[in-house]
């Protein structure tokens, strides 16, 4: 590969990377251009940045990447780590808590009413998966709440 493709596609990245995120605190960006907030939209939700409301990231299975746009608030990325960790712990539990309840209660439908043992050890399990699921979907949420404040903290007013 010739030496000007080679610079030209690390330019393209480079850019790509730094206009993925919010601008960093103290390079011209203000409280009102570059503050984060939350937002919900319709059984989900995203990051916005700025007065404008500039997407910055929106809600995955596992929370928000919000490594770029948090990348100069080392307390905010610390906050992200936890938000993004706990989060994946939630998706996964309440997910597994709620297919293993689903499928005790078909089984207990097809047979008929009758709860065998098996069915409410299963029943039970997925009851419990959903609840400490939820216990950490508050944990990340938390977390989240945290590292927006701490990053919106730094900006310039």
């Amino acid at each position: 590969m010739d030496r000007r493709r080679l610079l030209g596609i690390a330019l393209a990245l480079a850019g790509a990377s730094t206009s993925l995120g919010a601008q960093a605190p103290g390079g011209g960006c203000t409280y009102d251009a570059c503050a984060l907030r939350r937002e919900g939209v319709f059984f989900s939700q995203r990051i916005l940045a700025g007065v404008d409301g500039r997407v910055v990231a929106r809600q995955g299975f596992a929370g928000f990447r919000l490594d770029s746009a948090l990348a100069t608030s080392p307390r905010a990325m610390a906050e992200a780590r936890i938000h993004r960790r706990e989060a994946g712990v939630a998706g996964v539990l309440l997910l597994a808590g709620s297919v293993l309840g689903a499928v005790a209660l078909i089984d207990a439908s097809r047979d008929g009413v009758e709860l065998s043992n098996t069915r409410a050890t299963m029943l039970v399990a997925g009851a419990g998966m959903s609840l400490v699921g939820g216990w950490r979907a508050q944990i990340a949420d938390r977390a989240l709440n945290r590292a927006l404040w701490w990053y919106n903290r730094d900006l310039p007013r």
